[in-house]
């Protein structure tokens, strides 16, 4: 395990967390205690360290691996893979709960590099301006299409019988 690289984007699929829940725990409960153990969140809502070289990240923006910083998440401007969606500001906003405060471990264990609360969501993202419109889907038959066809089928095969 080590801090995520520019180059570690395409593999990406989820974050290091500080904290986790008993179903990540070992059957004693003693995992916390191997310092080689690394609680890794693949979903939900955690703190991500970032960086705002991409601008200013808002709730809603995507988030995806810094190109220059290690272990740090940007704004995602074009189409790539993403960890999630950003939940709080960066710069953080006047009266916003910060991951700190809103924090239940202890003074030590209180995040203090710069973050935003993060909805995991490890997937592929494309601006909706680089979307497009899309093309309509061909006409699907109704049931009355379908009714009108048997009984034009019936009528033919009745008057070939004559």
């Amino acid at each position: 395990m080590r801090r995520a690289r520019p180059a570690d984007a395409a593999r990406i699929v989820g974050v290091v967390s500080q904290y986790g829940t008993r179903n990540n725990d070992d059957r004693d409960g003693l995992r916390a205690r191997d310092p080689a153990y690394v609680n890794v969140g693949l979903l939900g809502q955690l703190p991500v360290l970032v960086t705002n070289e991409n601008g200013p990240i808002k709730p809603g923006d995507p988030l995806t691996l810094s190109p220059k910083w290690r272990g740090r998440a940007v704004k995602a401007t074009g189409p790539c893979r993403i960890i999630g969606y950003a939940l709080t500001h960066f710069p953080y906003v006047e009266g916003e709960v910060t991951w700190p405060d809103d924090s239940s471990g202890s003074r030590e264990d209180r995040l203090t590099g710069d973050h935003v609360k993060c909805f995991l969501s490890p997937g592929w993202y494309v601006p909706a301006a680089e979307a497009g419109d899309g093309q309509e889907p061909p006409a699907q038959p109704t049931y009355r299409d379908a009714i009108r066809r048997m009984d034009e089928e019936a009528a033919r095969r009745e008057k070939e019988s004559k």
